[in-house]
């Protein structure tokens, strides 16, 4: 019994301590850092992880914020425990990296994705559900945990209700009823997360940007010179993907706002926008964002272009992976709704001067 006891007890250590064994990640060319941070996040979903969920577990946030990598960490550790671990990252293009799993299931689920037509991100996102269910017995492991990055993307908008319901069907009728499962979907589009949420098939869990410390001990790895990390913080709001992108320009606040309005294609919407709605409700959002709401249509077409998030369940614990955001009208952050970054809510800012 004491042997179980302190198995168990080990276990929790690995997710209770900031000494657990961290991967390393690309941050830039020549810049290798580890992982930052997550700690409680780490901690919920090891124990999702080892209890297994009766529903697919839909991981929603804003793009950029590190689900990734906190999933491929989570994976990392649970294979120290020899718990059976499938990650597919849907937006990769090569199949040697798109799928990681022990050698028998990696092979399984690329032969099949191959065997499909279409894109490689759908074909695999299938696949591992179909591959899965055909040799869950004849696994070793007790414990199973599948992870499909981004898989809305990868299936389309109009598929993701569909999707959501296969991974059930392999929950809730295995073919091994003594398997402990667990499924982790990951999505940054708030209009999937309507879809799915309307049916009732998976549980909803929302993840934020680092805090202020995580982000913190990120920007600590990376080489000098470099701006004070108030700045930092107060441009990125602890998303660790627009820091990679002002690391990369130099630190240029500028070059920054500049790169997210043309990738975006934000000075033709936002003037669209504002065509239809007018400029009142929007310049009140960039002050408080719970405002935005007053007009809902308008609040609907931010988010579809990813520039606002819902924070649906922010009172609701169970709802958040980690903490939820605190109210920060500076960051953007309401106490419904918020920019997806400061930097998503003075790139509007800047365009709704220039159109005035």
């Amino acid at each position: 019994m004491w042997r179980e006891i302190n198995k168990l007890l080990d276990r929790t250590y690995i997710v209770a301590s900031v000494d657990f064994k961290r991967i390393r990640l690309v941050f830039a060319p020549g810049v290798v850092v580890s992982f930052s941070d997550r700690v409680e996040e780490l901690r919920v979903l090891s124990d999702l992880a080892r209890r297994g969920h009766s529903f697919p577990v839909v991981v929603f946030g804003p793009e950029g914020c590190g689900k990734t990598a906190l999933l491929r960490q989570m994976a990392s550790l649970l294979r120290e425990e020899e718990i059976e671990v499938v990650y597919v990252d849907t937006l990769e293009e090569d199949v040697s990296r798109a799928v990681v799993a022990s050698p028998e299931l990696r092979q399984a689920v690329v032969s099949f994705a191959e065997a499909a037509v279409g894109p490689l991100g759908k074909a695999l996102a299938y696949a591992v559900i179909a591959v899965v269910s055909k040799i869950l017995s004849k696994m070793k492991s007790d414990n199973l945990v599948i992870i499909v990055d981004e898989v809305f993307q990868a299936v389309g908008l109009e598929n993701a209700a569909m999707y959501v319901k296969k991974a059930l069907n392999l929950l809730e009728y295995p073919s091994d009823l003594n398997k402990r499962a667990l499924i982790l979907l990951t999505t940054s589009e708030g209009v999937s997360r309507r879809e799915v949420a309307r049916h009732g098939w998976a549980d909803i869990k929302e993840v934020w940007n680092l805090n202020y410390s995580g982000l913190r001990e990120l920007y600590s790895q990376l080489p000098e010179p470099k701006p004070d990390y108030s700045q930092v913080w107060r441009i990125t709001g602890g998303n660790p993907r627009i820091l990679k992108q002002y690391y990369m320009r130099d630190w240029d606040t500028e070059s920054l706002v500049q790169w997210l309005v043309v990738e975006r294609n934000l000075r033709n919407e936002v003037a669209e926008i504002v065509k239809r709605h007018g400029k009142d409700v929007l310049v009140e959002g960039l002050e408080n964002p719970d405002l935005l709401l007053k007009d809902y249509e308008l609040y609907l077409e931010l988010e579809k272009l990813s520039l606002v998030i819902d924070l649906h369940s922010r009172d609701y614990t169970g709802g958040w992976i980690g903490a939820a955001p605190s109210r920060d009208l500076e960051l953007g952050i309401g106490d419904r709704v918020a920019w997806q970054t400061p930097l998503h809510k003075e790139a509007v800012r800047r365009i709704i001067q220039q159109l005035l």
